[in-house]
């Protein structure tokens, strides 16, 4: 209690990890927690390693984030506790740490203790983006991006969900910087008005003007290249320009140039790039699935079986069967009518964020 107080009030944490609790639900420990909550602190506890319905405190307050623990199968470990104080479970069995009483000075242990870090780490994470965040901004970052765990929603054994780094982030992009498209006039009460807010909130779009987000204009191939370059987080200057048909000056010269080095993109024949030909639905599937080759994210494999339903599945250009069969499976992409895919069509820029934003989602990307 008193190191709670000199860590809030002397030191000015900003995240106060304790792998520690009981069953003893003091007054003195709950008016400690809550103190360092009001100063701004993000607490998270423990909840507990006899694996049964017992409170332990201080994770039961609820100015505190509780942290159970999945082995690494992602299933609950048998240990930890499973009541209404879980409120995200993390890595805990097999953990390597320091460990001071041991010959080697690292110890293979397990516990909710060894799982809370997880957590106190993306609440550092959350801290320095945005300093004023509180402990409520990131109980509700972690409600939406955790990995849904045990029965469907909240359950007393996984909470809101596995810890999901990947999910976090661009989460916590969207929810601190708020409504971004909110300055434009054109994507209120749009269909795709969430996804474009999530890829504004994320850096992946901009408007086409300060007021303006042109939802219904066709996105063209530069634009396309240009947000995988940006959902990359990689620098992407310095590459050497391999089209003929894209300046060196222009504003998509080093996205397509990353693109083709980096087996995304391979032009349109003849040195060319096409860079202000619309991109089409089919192009798409074939650029998102390698991007999630290149990162790792998928073996790329798609049934053509999920085709089927489609009448126009034929249209498919051969190249992009695979792409589009392992697109459709993802739930990337779905038909423009319940039997048709438009394989080769043209994609709108409200269409492209809705894509953009299931990719992100379901591939932590």
């Amino acid at each position: 209690i008193e190191a709670i107080y000199k860590a809030a009030d002397e030191f000015d944490c900003d995240v106060i990890n304790l792998s520690l609790g009981g069953e003893l639900n003091m007054t003195s420990l709950e008016r400690a927690v809550r103190h360092a909550s009001d100063m701004g602190a993000i607490v998270v506890s423990a909840v507990g390693n006899k694996g049964g319905a017992a409170l332990n405190y201080p994770a039961a307050y609820d100015c505190v984030v509780g942290v159970g623990a999945v082995g690494k199968s992602g299933l609950i470990s048998d240990f930890s506790q499973r009541n209404s104080s879980v409120f995200v479970v993390a890595p805990g069995e097999d953990i390597v740490s320091l460990g001071r009483m041991t010959p080697k000075d690292y110890t293979v242990s397990g516990g909710t203790s060894f799982a809370t870090p997880f957590a106190a780490a993306a609440a550092v994470l959350l801290k320095q983006y945005a300093p004023a965040a509180t402990v409520w901004d990131f109980q509700e970052i972690l409600r939406v991006s955790s990995t849904d765990g045990g029965t469907a929603g909240y359950d007393t054994a996984y909470g809101y969900g596995i810890l999901n780094i990947g999910r976090f982030l661009p989460e916590m992009k969207a929810y601190m910087s708020g409504t971004k498209s909110a300055g434009f006039a054109d994507t209120v009460g749009h269909w795709a008005e969430k996804s474009i807010d999530f890829c504004v909130a994320n850096g992946y779009f901009t408007g086409v003007t300060e007021s303006s987000f042109a939802p219904e204009t066709l996105m063209d191939r530069a634009m396309f290249v240009t947000v995988l370059s940006r959902m990359s987080g990689e620098t992407v200057a310095g590459y050497e320009n391999v089209f003929s048909d894209v300046p060196d000056g222009a504003w998509f010269a080093q996205p397509s140039a990353w693109g083709a080095l980096n087996g995304l993109v391979n032009g349109t024949g003849a040195g060319l790039f096409s860079p202000m030909a619309a991109v089409t639905r089919e192009q798409i599937a074939v650029l998102l699935c390698r991007y999630a080759l290149r990162y790792g994210l998928t073996d790329g494999s798609g049934d053509t079986a999920a085709l089927a339903v489609f009448t126009d599945r034929g249209k498919v250009s051969d190249y992009a069967v695979q792409a589009m069969s392992w697109a459709v499976q993802q739930g990337l992409l779905s038909g423009r009518t319940r039997s048709l895919l438009s394989p080769r069509d043209s994609a709108k820029r409200s269409e492209v964020a809705a894509i953009i934003s299931r990719f992100v989602k379901n591939f932590a990307a």
